[in-house]
C-alpha cells in the first residue's frame, strides 16, 4: 500500500517529552510533508477533490503545529514557513469552495474532514465554503447515534481506525485496551492521534509507528500508509485472482500455497468464521468473502459462509462493516462470488439470489459507484466473474431455484452491456485507460469471464481479437506491471504495487472458461444469429450507423434481443389490439435504444433505456388504437372523444396537486397492488422491482369484459384504456419527484398530444373522403399525392402543430426529461436553457414528421391517412423543389431521377426532403446552443433522445415501418 501524506502529516505531528524537553518525534515524516509540498501550496491530489483536501488540510495542521508550538532543533522549521503556511491556506479555501459535497463518496470523508477544519479554526486558520451546511448535514447524521461507549465499551471496531475524527468527544486514554499489535486499528493516523491526545505514553503505540517508517511501503521516505499491516487483503486478494485465473497450486508452488490454506483457515477458526483485513481486526464482508473464496480454490472445500451472512446480510444487500452508512458494490460481489464458488452452493440460494438483485439494481440504476477501488472497470470485472459463475452453476443444476426472470433477463443485459463498454473503451495500443497496466488487466479478466456466454457467437472473434492485442500490450509493457495507480481507497486513495501485478499475471493467463451449456441454457436466450444479423445489414444503411463498426452495432443488437422477450410480456400491459397486423415496431424498439446508446460510450442507464422502450412501445400503440378503434368507430363524431380526454388530463391535474411521491421503485409492489399510485388491476401475480426485469410487474390486465377478440369499444372502455396509459405516465416515480411545474407542462403536453391524434382522425375522416384531385404521373405514370382540399392552416402552421405533436415527441421529450433530471429537480434548469429544450423538441418533432411522411406516403395513400405531400403547398406551379435534394441514405436509382427528369410525386417528395433537412438545420443550431447551457451528463443523454427520434426518422426513409392495418 502507498504512503499518504495525510497519515504522514498526523504522524509528524506527535511528540514527546524526552527529558523534560518536547521533541517531534518523527522529524522525517515533517520533511516529507514539506517536500511533497506541490508549488501551488496544496498536496497531492491522488485521485479525487476528497484526497486533495484531506492531505491538504492535514498538511497544512502539521505546518501551523511546527510554527506555533516549540522549537525542536532536532526538527529545524523550514525559512520560509510562514510562506508556505499561507499559500497552504489560500490553495484548501479555493480547494473547499470549488468542492462538490454532494458527490464525494470516499470511505468517512464526513467525520474526517469537519474534524481537520475544526482542528484548524483552533489554530486560527478558518474557511468559508458553499458545502459546507451539506458537510454539516453528513456529519450530523453520521454521529447523532455516536456515544463513546461505541468505542471505549466494544472490542475492535472500525471507529478506532479513524480516531482522529472524534478529538476532543472522549478521553483516549480508555483506549490503551484496544490496541491492535500497537496500533488502533492498524491505522497509522489513529494511532497517531491516540499518541497525541492520550494523556499517558504508550510506547507500544510508538514502536507500532516506528515499525511502520521501517517495513511499510515508504520505508526511509518518511511517508506511512494509511493502513498497516494488511496481510489478510493481501494475501487473499492475490491467491484468489490468480487460482480464478487459471493458475494451479502446483504451478504456485504446493508449499506455498498450502502456507496460505492452512494460515487462512487458521484465521477462520480463531476469528469465529470471519476476518477482516489484519488477524484480529474487527470483521468485514469483504475480507470474509475473498478468504472464503480462496479456501475454496484451494480446495478446502469445508469451509462455510454462515458467520458472514448471519453479520452482514442486511436482508437487503451484504453491508462491508455493521456501521456502514451505503453499500459497497464490490463488497457484495465478492460475497455473491464466494458463495457460488462453494462446493454446495444451493443451500445459499436466497442470499445468492437477494445479492444478485442488489447487483442487478445498482447496474440498472446507473449508480456502480464503488467506494473500494475507483475503476469502474474493477466493478464489471468482479460482477462480470460472478454473474458468469452464476450462470454455469445455474445451468448445471445447482441453483434450481433461483428465478427465471434473474437468469433470463436480469443478468444477460448486465453482462452485455458490460461487454460492450469494456469493449469499445479499449485503445487502438490495446491497453485501457491510457495505458494503465491494471485497468488493462481488470478489461482483459472481464472479456475472459464473458466470452463463454451462450448468446455471443457473433461476436466471438472481435472479443479474441481484443484479448490478443490486450495481451500484447501486456507482455511489451510487462515492466510497468508494479507501477500502479490510485485505484484503491482507504482514507484517501492509494495504489498497491503487488496488486497492479497480480491482476497483470491474473490478466496474462486468465482462460476461457470450458463450460459446454446445456440446450435448456441455449434455448432460453432468444438471440438469433440469423436475426440480428440481418437487422446489422439493414441498420448499417442507415446514416447514423452507416460508420458504426460491425461489432457494435452486431453487439447492440444482441443487446436489444435481450430486451426483446420482457418488452414483448408488456405488449398488452395497456392497449388492446383489434384488427391489427403484426406489430413489427416491438421488434425495432429496443434496437433504436441501445444501438444509439452505444453510439457513443454507452453512457445512460439501463433503466433510462428501458423506461423509454416502454415509451416507445406505448406511443405506437397509442396512435394505432386512437386510428384503428377510435378513428373506425368514431370518427363522424369526436366531441365525445375530446371531452373524454379533457376529463382525463383534468384527472390529472388533480393528482398532481395532490400526489405524495416516494423514494420506491416506479415498479416496487406490495400485497395491496402496485405501489407509488400504480393501481392494480386483477394483477395475476407480483415480482419485485423495476418492469425491466420481471414479466408482471406494473402488467394492468385489461378491463372487465375484455376479450382477445372483439372488445366493446364504448366511451367507458376507450375512457378506462386512456386513462391507464396517461395513469402510467404520470405516476412514474421520475415525474412524481419533478417539481410541479414540470409536471403541469406535462400533463399539458399530453392533452396536446392526444387532442393532436383527435384531430388527425378528423383531417383523415375530410380526407379520404373527398374526391380524387390529382390525376396520374405522366412521367412514369405512378399516381400523385391526392390534393387535400379543405386544410384548415397553412402547411407551415400543421406540420408544427397538430401533425408534430402528432408524433408523440413532445410529451416524450417532457417525460424524457424527468428521467434525468436529479429527483425534485430539472434537467434544464434556466430560463434560457428550457427555451432551448423545447425549440429543439419542436424541430425535431416537426423533421421526424416529415421523414415519417416521406417514408409512408404509398401506406397512407392505400389507407385514406393525410400526409404532408397531400397539402396544396406542394401542388402550386410544379413544386419541383431542390432539384440536388437526394435524400440521406437514399439511392437515387429508387429515388424517382431517370434520365435528370423527375415526376410529380418524386418532386413532391424531393421538396419534402428539403424541408426536414431545414428543420435539421434548426435542430442542429438549437442543440449548439443548449449545449453551453445544461451539465455534460444532461447533454450527452439529450443527444440520445434525440438520435433515437432522428433514427426514426432515418428509418421511414428506407422503409415503413408501421403496422398495416388488416
Amino acid at each position: 500500500m502507498s504512503t499518504a501524506i495525510y497519515d504522514t502529516a498526523w504522524v509528524s505531528m506527535v511528540s514527546k517529552d524526552v527529558n523534560g524537553l518536547r521533541h517531534w518525534l518523527f522529524p522525517q515524516c515533517f520533511q516529507y510533508i514539506l517536500d511533497t509540498q506541490l508549488p501551488d501550496g496544496g498536496w497531492e491530489k491522488y485521485a479525487s477533490e476528497v484526497d486533495a483536501i484531506l492531505n491538504t488540510a492535514a498538511a497544512l495542521l502539521s505546518l501551523q503545529w511546527h510554527s506555533d508550538f516549540f522549537a525542536d532543533q532536532d526538527c529545524p522549521n523550514p525559512p520560509d514557513l510562514g510562506r508556505r503556511i499561507t499559500r497552504a491556506a489560500d490553495w484548501l479555501g479555493k480547494a473547499l469552495r470549488q468542492w462538490d459535497v454532494e458527490t464525494s463518496d470516499n470511505v468517512g470523508f464526513e467525520i474526517l474532514v469537519p474534524s481537520l477544519l475544526k482542528l484548524l479554526e483552533k489554530a486560527n486558520i478558518n474557511f468559508v465554503f458553499p458545502g459546507s451546511a451539506r458537510l454539516a448535514t453528513l456529519n450530523q447524521k453520521k454521529l447523532a447515534r455516536f456515544h463513546s461507549g461505541m468505542i471505549c465499551n466494544q472490542g475492535q471496531t472500525t471507529l478506532l481506525h479513524s480516531l482522529e475524527a472524534f478529538v476532543g468527544m472522549f478521553e483516549f486514554d480508555n483506549l490503551k485496551n484496544h490496541k491492535l499489535h500497537g496500533s488502533m486499528f492498524a491505522s497509522p493516523s489513529s494511532t497517531a492521534a491516540y499518541l497525541i491526545y492520550a494523556t499517558t505514553w504508550d510506547d507500544e503505540a510508538e514502536g507500532y509507528l516506528r515499525n511502520v517508517l521501517q517495513l511499510s511501503y515508504g520505508r526511509s521516505s518518511g511517508g506511512v500508509p494509511s493502513a498497516f499491516p494488511s496481510n489478510i487483503f493481501e494475501t487473499t486478494w492475490v491467491i484468489s485472482t490468480l487460482l480464478e485465473a487459471g493458475y494451479t497450486t502446483e504451478s504456485l508452488g504446493e508449499t506455498n500455497t498450502a502456507k496460505v490454506a492452512d494460515f487462512l483457515e487458521h484465521i477462520m477458526e480463531t476469528e469465529g468464521g470471519t476476518v477482516g483485513f489484519v488477524p484480529k481486526a474487527a470483521p468485514d464482508a469483504d475480507d470474509t468473502a475473498k478468504t472464503i473464496l480462496s479456501l475454496s480454490l484451494l480446495g478446502k472445500d469445508a469451509v462455510r459462509p454462515d458467520d458472514m451472512i448471519s453479520k452482514f446480510d442486511t436482508g437487503v444487500h451484504f453491508r462491508t462493516f455493521i456501521s456502514e452508512r451505503n453499500p459497497s458494490f464490490s463488497a457484495n460481489c465478492n460475497v455473491l462470488n464466494a458463495l457460488l464458488h462453494l462446493a454446495e452452493p444451493g443451500p445459499y440460494q436466497s442470499q445468492i439470489s437477494r445479492a444478485a438483485d442488489y447487483l442487478c439494481e445498482t447496474w440498472h440504476r446507473g449508480t456502480v459507484r464503488d467506494k473500494w477501488n475507483l475503476s469502474i472497470q474493477y466493478s464489471s470485472m468482479l460482477l462480470a466473474q460472478a454473474f458468469m459463475q452464476l450462470l454455469r452453476q445455474w445451468d448445471d443444476g445447482k441453483l434450481p431455484v433461483l428465478e427465471t426472470t434473474l437468469i433470463r433477463d436480469r443478468i444477460p443485459v448486465v453482462l452485455m452491456q458490460i461487454l460492450i463498454r469494456t469493449l469499445q473503451s479499449q485503445e487502438k495500443d490495446g491497453s485501457w485507460s491510457q495505458m494503465s497496466c491494471e485497468i488493462t488487466s481488470y478489461a482483459l479478466l472481464t472479456l475472459s469471464s464473458v466470452i463463454s456466454a451462450p448468446w455471443l457467437a457473433l461476436l466471438y472473434t472481435e472479443i479474441s481479437r481484443a484479448l490478443h492485442i490486450g495481451r500484447e500490450f501486456l507482455a511489451v509493457n510487462h515492466h510497468r506491471w508494479q507501477r500502479a495507480e490510485y485505484l484503491w481507497v482507504e482514507k484517501v486513495s492509494y495504489f498497491s504495487p503487488v496488486l497492479s501485478e497480480t491482476y497483470s499475471l491474473a490478466a496474462i493467463k486468465a482462460q476461457i472458461s470450458p463450460h459446454v451449456w446445456t440446450e435448456s441454457a441455449n434455448s432460453l436466450f432468444e438471440v438469433l444469429p440469423e436475426a440480428v444479423q440481418q437487422f446489422s445489414r439493414f441498420f448499417s444503411k442507415v446514416p447514423l450507423f452507416s460508420t458504426m463498426p460491425e461489432w457494435k452495432l452486431n453487439a447492440s443488437l444482441i443487446e436489444s434481443s435481450l430486451f426483446l422477450p420482457q418488452l414483448k410480456r408488456r405488449r398488452l400491459d395497456i392497449f388492446p389490439r383489434k384488427d391489427m397486423a403484426e406489430d413489427k415496431y416491438v421488434e425495432l424498439i429496443p434496437a433504436t435504444w441501445t444501438a444509439c446508446n452505444n453510439l457513443g460510450m454507452a453512457r445512460q442507464s439501463t433503466s433510462i433505456l428501458w423506461d423509454m422502450m416502454i415509451i416507445s412501445m406505448l406511443n405506437y400503440q397509442v396512435d394505432e388504437y386512437l386510428e384503428g378503434v377510435v378513428g373506425v368507430e368514431f370518427e363522424h363524431n369526436l366531441e365525445p372523444i375530446r371531452a373524454l380526454i379533457d376529463r382525463i388530463c383534468r384527472n390529472l391535474m388533480v393528482r398532481e396537486t395532490s400526489n405524495t411521491s416516494t423514494d420506491r421503485s416506479h415498479f416496487e409492489m406490495d400485497n395491496e397492488g402496485i405501489k407509488n399510485g400504480h393501481e392494480r388491476h386483477n394483477t395475476e401475480h407480483l415480482t419485485k422491482a423495476n418492469g425491466w426485469v420481471t414479466e408482471t410487474v406494473h402488467h394492468l390486465a385489461q378491463p372487465d369484459g375484455y376479450t382477445d377478440r372483439k372488445p366493446p369499444n364504448t366511451l367507458s372502455e376507450i375512457e378506462s384504456v386512456l386513462s391507464r396509459f396517461t395513469h402510467y405516465i404520470f405516476t412514474h416515480p421520475s415525474v412524481l419527484h419533478s417539481p410541479s411545474t414540470t409536471q403541469h407542462q406535462l400533463r399539458t403536453s399530453m392533452a396536446t398530444f392526444l387532442h393532436a391524434h383527435v384531430t388527425q382522425i378528423s383531417d383523415n375522416a375530410r380526407f379520404s373522403r373527398q374526391p380524387r384531385l390529382a390525376g396520374p404521373d405522366t412521367i412514369n405514370a405512378s399516381p400523385s399525392p391526392t390534393i387535400f382540399a379543405t386544410p384548415t392552416s397553412a402547411y407551415y402552421t400543421w406540420v408544427r402543430s397538430t401533425s408534430a405533436d402528432h408524433t408523440s415527441c413532445p410529451y416524450s421529450f417532457l417525460f424524457f426529461a424527468c428521467l434525468i433530471a436529479q429527483p425534485g429537480g430539472e434537467a434544464f434548469e434556466s430560463g434560457k436553457a428550457k427555451y432551448l429544450a423545447h425549440d429543439l423538441c419542436r424541430h425535431l418533432a416537426t423533421m421526424c414528421r416529415m421523414y415519417n411522411d416521406y417514408g409512408s406516403v404509398a401506406r397512407d395513400e392505400e389507407e385514406g391517412n393525410l400526409n404532408s405531400m397531400n397539402f396544396p403547398e406542394f401542388h402550386a406551379g410544379g413544386g419541383d423543389g431542390d432539384q440536388d435534394a437526394i435524400p440521406l441514405g437514399v439511392d437515387s436509382a429508387t429515388h424517382g431521377v431517370a434520365a435528370g427528369r423527375k415526376g410529380k410525386a418524386e418532386s413532391i417528395k424531393e421538396e419534402l426532403f428539403w424541408l426536414a433537412q431545414y428543420e435539421r438545420e434548426g435542430l442542429r443550431k438549437a442543440m449548439g446552443k443548449l449545449k453551453g447551457e445544461v451539465s455534460a451528463q444532461i447533454w450527452e443523454a439529450v443527444t440520445l433522445f434525440v438520435d433515437v427520434t432522428d433514427l426514426y426518422g432515418q428509418i421511414y426513409v428506407q422503409r415503413d415501418v408501421a403496422s398495416r392495418m388488416k
